[in-house]
């Protein structure tokens, strides 16, 4: 519904208007895009061309200040995708660090896997 309406809305509004929605309009777009909603995304997927015009319209109205969103993003990514990497890496220290730990016969915290504890 979201992208019906902003298809209409976009066909009527003027640039004074546009322009002040334009980021937050950008941000709630890319949010559908990425949704983990199975319905959001399929849809979201069928209205590709709606959202392509949309890319083009603001390439067209201010490519500079689309191409800085655009490599913001990228950065955002990567700056999302290297914590990810230093998470997985640290677990990954933990996890081994606590597998070559004697077992301990007090009460303390210990590191235990998804596989240890499943009852079998």
């Amino acid at each position: 519904m979201f992208l019906d309406e902003l298809k209409d809305i976009l066909e009527e509004i003027d640039m004074v208007e546009f322009q002040k929605v334009m980021v937050p309009l950008s941000w709630q777009i890319g949010r559908c895009i990425n949704s983990f909603h199975f319905q959001l995304h399929v849809f979201v997927l069928q209205q590709l061309r709606c959202l392509d015009n949309v890319r083009k319209m603001f390439m067209d109205i201010d490519d500079g200040f689309f191409m800085s969103c655009l490599i913001h993003l990228k950065e955002e990514k990567a700056e999302l995708s290297k914590s990810s990497e230093k998470r997985k890496k640290a677990w990954e220290r933990l996890e081994n660090t606590a597998n070559h730990q004697p077992p301990t016969t007090r009460n303390t915290a210990a590191l235990v896997t998804h596989s240890a504890t499943s009852i079998s």
